[in-house]
């Protein structure tokens, strides 16, 4: 998107010029697909969909202090920095939700470092969120952990995570999720007020 606005727009962007593409104009699948997820679980959701275009208005909704729980998602990093930068923020604006991260960052990160020392000083001293989600899927995970949250229930049946235990990290076995996409059809009447402009199709 970078290099398409500087050869269409270069320094300057007159007013009636259409307004330099975005990535973040074509709807998030990722919060399609878990906003419904969750929806059909009666859980309740709200959503940013850039963290750095959308600071002021997470800083609102974190300081209504009337959020349990906030997923992080690492599609798209791969260094712990920037996730490190959403962790610190949402903690500045509300220190009691629980932070829950997954996604393609951590899962590789705990493939790849492989002894759960290392991975534990990572979670611990590096990024410190609640609980790390590792699956390539992880809905079902995610729907679990909130739900032991809401009924004050132990975290040690649930598979796949990470989760903060005394002072450092336990981690549960690992079993693939088999979650089928056409038993979750996104619900786009949710997010009917957020789309504008451009949305994806996949056909993989």
């Amino acid at each position: 998107s970078e290099i398409f606005n500087l050869f269409s727009y270069g320094d300057t962007l007159s007013e009636s010029a259409v307004k330099p593409l975005s990535m973040f104009d074509s709807f998030s699948a990722t919060i399609a697909y878990l906003g419904s997820y969750l929806n059909r679980w009666g859980l309740t959701f709200d959503y940013v969909s850039s963290f750095q275009d959308e600071k002021e208005v997470l800083a609102e909704k974190l300081k209504q202090q009337n959020i349990q729980t906030i997923a992080i998602t690492t599609t798209y990093y791969v260094s712990a920095f920037p996730i490190l930068e959403i962790i610190d923020f949402i903690r500045k604006y509300n220190s009691t939700a629980q932070m829950i991260v997954g996604g393609p960052f951590i899962a590789t990160k705990i493939r790849s470092l492989e002894d759960p020392m290392l991975i534990a000083y990572l979670f611990k001293n590096t990024l410190g969120a609640d609980f790390y989600v590792n699956s390539s899927q992880g809905e079902a995970t995610l729907v679990k952990i909130i739900q032991s949250l809401n009924h004050d229930r132990s975290f040690d049946q649930i598979n796949n995570i990470y989760y903060k235990s005394d002072h450092t990290y336990t981690c549960t076995p690992v079993v693939r999720e088999n979650n089928r996409l056409s038993e979750n059809m996104v619900n786009w009447d949710l997010f009917a007020h957020d789309i504008d402009g451009y949305v994806d199709i996949r056909t993989s």
